[in-house]
C-alpha cells in the first residue's frame, strides 16, 4: 500500500473519530450535566486533567518506540525488531509500577492543594486513585498501538477507537441510571480498555506484525540506552507542551473555584476538538516523515514536508476561523445557556491555534530526525513561565487574559526557537516562506472571513440553532471549496476524496474543483 494511500486512509479514518467524538463529547457531558451537579462535574473535569500529568511518567517512551520500531521494522523477523518491542514492554511495566506509586501518593495530596470543599474532596480522592490505576494498567497493552503505528495503519488504530467510543458512551450512561454518579467514567474507561486491547492484538497477529515465533531476539541494555536517550528528548518535549497547552483548567480551578473550571471546561471542549482536527493530519503524516528519514530519501522527504506545511497551516485558519464564528452560538445551543462567554475569547483560542500549529510543524521536523538538541529545554522554560505566571498574576484576572497569555507565551518561547530552526534548514526567503508555506493560511483567511462576518450579521437576531447552523453550513462549505481548490496539492485531494462514500465523491469533486475523484 502507497504511502499516501495510507496517509489518506488514516487521515480519512481520523476525521470520521473526529465526528464522533463529537456526538460523543457532546452527548456525554450533557448527560453528565443533567446527572451531576456542576462542583461535581468540576471535580469530573479536574480529575481528568490531573489523570493526564500521569502520562508524564512515559517519559517520552511511547513515541520512542514507535519511531525505533520504524528503523527496525523492514526486518522483521531479524530480532532487532523483536528485541525493541520486548524493551518496550519491560520498560512500560517499570512504569506502570512507578504510576501506581506515585500517582496514588499524590491522590491525596490534590484534593487539599485545591481547596476542595468537604464534600467533593472524598470522590475527587476517589476518581485520582482510579484514573491513576486505569494509566497504570493501559501503559502494558499500549505496545500493540505503537505496532501499527510504526507499519503506517493508523487507520485500524482509528477503527478500533470508533469501537471504544461507542462502548464507553453505552457504560457511562448505564452508570449514571444506576447512579454511580461520577464513576461511572471510571467504568466506563476500564471496559473500553479492556475491550480495545484485545481488539487489536487480534489485528497485529492477524496482519502479522509481530516478529514469528523463534524471531523476537532479546531485551538488551543497547536497545533501553537508545530508546531511552530519545525517550527523554520526546519526554522533556511534550511536559513542556502539556504545561502550556493543558495546564488552564488547574488553574482556572485554584484561582477562581470549581464552578469556573467547570465552565471553562465546557467552553473549550470545540477548541480541543478543533486541535485534534490538527493532529490528526501531523499524526498520520509522522511514521510516513520518519520511513522516508530512515530510507534516506532527503529530497522526497523536503518537498513532501513543504506540501504538508501548506496543506496544515490552512486547515488550522480554516478551522481555526470556523470556531470563532460558531463557539458562542454552539455554547448557547449545546447547554441551553448554561455555559456562555465572549466572543472574544473564541477569537484569541483561534488565533493560538494558528500559531500552535505552525509550532508543531516546525517541531516536527526536528524531532522525526532525533535532532531535538535546545528545543526540549525551550518548552519546560515556556511551560514553567506559563503556570507561574497564570497561578501568581494571570488566573487571578480572569479567563480572557489567561487565553491571551498563552498565545505570549507560545509566540516568544517554542513557536521562535522553533522558526529560528526552520528557517536555517530550508531558507525559504520571505517571499517564499509567505507566498507558498503560508499562503494556504491567506488564502484561507482572504476567503472565509467575509463570509463569516456578513453570515452572522444576516443571523443575529435569530435563534442560536439556526445561527449556528448558517454559520457553520455557510464556512464550512465555502472554506472546504477554498480549502481543495487553493492550498491542497491536487493529487493529495484526488486521494482523499478516493477514500470517501461513493455516493458523496460527485458532489465534493465538484465543489473542490477537481473533474476526478478515485
Amino acid at each position: 500500500m502507497s504511502r499516501l494511500r495510507n496517509f489518506t486512509r488514516g487521515l480519512a479514518s481520523g476525521y470520521l473519530v473526529l465526528i464522533v467524538n463529537v456526538f460523543y463529547t457532546l452527548a456525554s457531558i450533557r448527560i453528565a450535566l443533567e446527572y451531576l451537579p456542576k462542583p461535581e462535574f468540576g471535580v469530573w473535569a479536574v480529575s481528568v486533567q490531573m489523570a493526564g500529568y500521569l502520562m508524564f511518567i512515559d517519559l517520552g517512551m511511547t513515541s520512542s518506540l514507535a519511531r525505533m520500531l520504524i528503523e527496525h521494522k523492514d526486518d522483521r523477523d531479524g530480532g532487532g525488531y523483536g528485541g525493541m518491542l520486548k524493551t518496550g514492554m519491560m520498560v512500560f511495566l517499570v512504569q506502570g509500577i512507578m504510576i501506581l506509586v506515585i500517582g496514588g501518593g499524590l491522590s491525596f495530596l490534590i484534593p487539599g492543594w485545591l481547596d476542595t470543599e468537604m464534600e467533593l474532596g472524598r470522590p475527587l480522592l476517589h476518581l485520582l486513585l482510579g484514573q491513576v490505576a486505569l494509566v497504570a494498567i493501559g501503559f502494558q497493552t499500549r505496545v500493540l498501538g505503537q505496532v501499527l503505528y510504526a507499519h503506517q495503519r493508523v487507520d485500524i488504530q482509528n477503527m478500533v477507537v470508533l469501537f471504544q467510543f461507542v462502548v464507553k458512551f453505552l457504560v457511562l450512561w448505564i452508570g449514571f441510571e444506576v447512579g454511580w454518579g461520577v464513576y461511572s467514567l471510571l467504568a466506563a474507561q476500564f471496559v473500553g480498555w479492556i475491550l480495545s486491547t484485545l481488539a487489536n492484538l487480534v489485528i497485529c497477529r492477524h496482519l502479522g506484525l509481530l516478529p514469528k515465533k523463534g524471531c523476537w531476539g532479546q531485551a538488551s541494555k543497547g536497545r533501553f540506552s537508545e530508546l531511552f536517550s530519545y525517550g527523554t528528548d520526546l519526554f522533556l518535549v511534550s511536559m513542556g507542551t502539556h504545561l502550556v497547552t493543558a495546564s488552564q483548567v488547574v488553574i482556572v480551578s485554584r484561582t477562581q473555584g470549581m464552578e469556573v473550571a467547570a465552565v471553562w471546561a465546557v467552553a473549550t471542549k470545540a477548541f480541543s476538538l478543533a486541535c485534534h482536527m490538527i493532529w490528526k493530519v501531523l499524526g498520520a503524516a509522522t511514521p510516513l516523515l520518519s520511513e522516508m528519514f530512515v530510507r534516506g530519501e532527503k529530497e522526497l522527504l523536503k518537498d513532501r514536508f513543504k506540501q504538508l506545511f501548506r496543506m496544515v497551516t490552512g486547515l488550522s485558519a480554516l478551522v481555526g476561523v470556523t470556531f470563532g464564528f460558531c463557539n458562542k452560538p454552539f455554547l448557547e445551543l449545546w447547554t441551553d445557556g448554561r455555559v456562555s462567554w465572549g466572543q472574544a475569547h473564541d477569537w484569541w483560542l483561534s488565533g493560538w491555534l494558528v500559531l500552535l500549529t505552525l509550532q508543531s510543524l516546525h517541531a516536527i521536523w526536528v524531532i522525526n530526525q532525533k535532532q531535538v538538541k535546545a528545543l526540549k529545554y525551550v518548552l519546560l522554560l515556556e511551560g514553567g513561565g506559563f503556570v507561574l505566571g497564570g497561578l501568581m498574576i494571570v488566573g487571578q484576572m480572569g479567563t480572557l487574559p489567561l487565553i491571551i497569555w498563552s498565545f505570549v507565551c507560545t509566540s516568544a518561547f517554542s513557536l521562535s526557537y522553533c522558526h529560528w530552526r526552520f528557517w536555517k534548514e530550508f531558507n525559504p526567503g520571505f517571499s517564499g516562506f509567505f507566498g507558498y508555506w503560508l499562503g494556504g493560511v491567506f488564502a484561507v483567511l482572504l476567503g472565509m472571513l467575509p463570509v463569516g462576518f456578513v453570515v452572522q450579521w444576516l443571523t443575529d437576531s435569530l435563534p442560536s440553532f439556526y445561527q449556528f447552523l448558517c454559520l457553520l453550513v455557510g464556512l464550512g462549505v465555502f472554506g472546504v471549496g477554498v480549502f481543495f481548490r487553493v492550498v491542497l496539492p491536487e493529487e493529495w485531494a484526488v486521494k482523499f476524496l478516493s477514500q470517501i462514500p461513493v455516493v458523496a465523491r460527485p458532489l465534493l469533486g465538484r465543489l473542490c474543483g477537481l473533474r476526478k475523484q478515485s
